[in-house]
């Protein structure tokens, strides 16, 4: 909760900071951010025992400021399929070229990569009389009410039990399997059409199968 207050205190008003300001500041903020926050995906994916190939969203990070104030490129496609490429070409020619690291190596580029030069293009384009500082901050506003009300919601609706922990525990701590459950089942079924008492009917129950299942001594035919 301290963590969550605290991010909040800070990250909302650099935010707003950063969108007043505008320009390279910015952009140069933008790109800080994505570069922390693909090394903290990778390192969360190597810790799963996952081998991605990491070069690709980090030169096409680094990159994300250097090409669009030298060559105004801010084109989010132009950095996506350079990384994508970078990082699949990197696992074809690595020691384990297996799908699931293929697949993590282009995660973050999608997750991370791909909002954060988009945040850029927006800051600098103009959506008919909608200035783009204005989508970004109702995306960010949007992404901090949803966890905000997500967090709370699910602490105030989590306490509430859904099902009796009791009656799960029992069926399944239980020492017989299915069919050596169910197979006396038929043996009390005409005498619990008879008796009114639910509690009676449960206890006949079990008092059948605690008699069915004692092993009975067995019987020489001649």
């Amino acid at each position: 909760m301290k963590t969550r207050i605290l991010t909040a205190c800070v990250g909302v008003p650099l935010l707003i900071a950063v969108l007043i300001l505008g320009g390279r500041i910015a952009e140069a903020m933008a790109e800080a951010v994505t570069l922390i926050a693909m090394w903290e995906c990778y390192h969360a994916l190597k810790a799963g025992g996952y081998k991605p190939c990491v070069w690709g969203g980090y030169a096409a990070a680094a990159l994300m400021c250097p090409l669009a104030w030298g060559f105004g490129i801010r084109d989010p496609l132009i950095y996506v399929t350079a990384a994508m490429g970078v990082s699949l070409t990197g696992v074809i020619l690595s020691d384990e070229p297996t799908f699931p690291n293929a697949a993590v190596s282009i995660y973050p580029i999608f997750t991370v990569l791909l909002p954060f030069v988009m945040f850029m293009m927006m800051m600098n384009t103009k959506f008919g009389t909608v200035p783009g500082r204005a989508l970004v901050v109702m995306s960010f506003a949007v992404s901090f009410i949803g966890d905000a009300a997500a967090y709370f919601g699910g602490r105030t609706l989590g306490r509430i039990s859904s099902a009796r922990p009791s009656a799960r525990k029992r069926r399944l701590k239980a020492p017989y399997s299915i069919s050596s459950a169910v197979w006396p089942l038929p043996l009390s079924a005409g005498r619990c059409l008879s008796v009114p008492s639910v509690r009676r009917c449960r206890a006949f129950r079990r008092r059948s199968f605690s008699e069915s299942s004692v092993p009975q001594p067995v019987r020489s035919v001649t």
